[in-house]
């Protein structure tokens, strides 16, 4: 255990999707205790992890605040992800990602949770042309809400720009795939996988869950990372 006494209390919305039910079974075997918060819409209830204390809940909804009561660290991964579903609607996209994010934000530092762990992207990285997506303004505005919470009311927080995660659990089943996900279904089908039509050159950087997860563990311990953005990959273009 991580506390002789008895194990720190965790948060992580959005537990059971991709990284959040990943990062759920790594902090149970580090023998945290976990909450978990999320509403279904995106996420699949047999990927959380057994021992999680599971409250369905909307990120957006203020009857989240009573689970944040005793938190240490929130992990907060909840979002509206697929690009294009951002792109075709905005309004939902802003309203799920940023008032959302504010109301974890506010969840948290009434509670006194110390830090949040914000869950960015490496879309805020990338040409021109996908900064103007309406998924990556949203991105960019919880970055400064992010920023805004520590000056107002000294809550910590780490921003980890996401590159290209793959591993378990990925949602191969949505209408738009991840990438990883939609080069696997190619590959099954004796196809080729294409990144962009007529991009011969474009490359991407592609990291594993559990590296991931590595360095969310360091954000529980380490106040190194407090108050910075990070960019999460594994240094190695394809």
């Amino acid at each position: 255990m991580t506390d002789s006494v008895s194990p720190k209390k965790i948060l992580v919305t959005g537990v059971a999707g991709f990284i959040g039910s990943n990062l759920a079974d790594r902090l149970l075997q580090e023998d945290y205790e976990v909450i978990g918060i999320d509403n279904l819409a995106y996420g699949r209830q047999e990927q959380i992890p057994h021992g999680v204390d599971f409250r369905q809940m909307d990120i957006r909804s203020k009857d989240i605040y009573s689970a944040f009561l005793g938190v240490d660290v929130v992990f907060h991964l909840a979002a509206k992800n697929d690009l294009i579903a951002c792109q075709e609607d905005p309004v939902e996209t802003m309203d799920v990602n940023v008032r959302g994010t504010a109301n974890v934000f506010e969840a948290a530092w009434r509670a006194g949770v110390r830090k949040v762990v914000f869950a960015s992207s490496s879309a805020l990285e990338e040409e021109e042309a996908r900064l103007k997506g309406f998924y990556a303004i949203g991105k960019a505005t919880c970055e400064k809400i992010a920023e805004g919470y520590r000056a107002a009311f000294g809550l910590h927080y780490v921003l980890p720009r996401y590159f290209n995660v793959y591993g378990p659990r990925q949602d191969y089943r949505r209408s738009h795939p991840p990438v990883m996900s939609a080069f696997i279904i190619k590959v099954l089908k004796n196809e080729s996988p294409i990144l962009y039509e007529g991009y011969e050159d474009n490359k991407r950087d592609f990291v594993y869950v559990d590296d991931i997860n590595d360095f969310h563990l360091m954000c529980i311990k380490d106040d190194r990372v407090d108050n910075r953005l990070l960019r999460l990959g594994s240094g190695v273009s394809s």
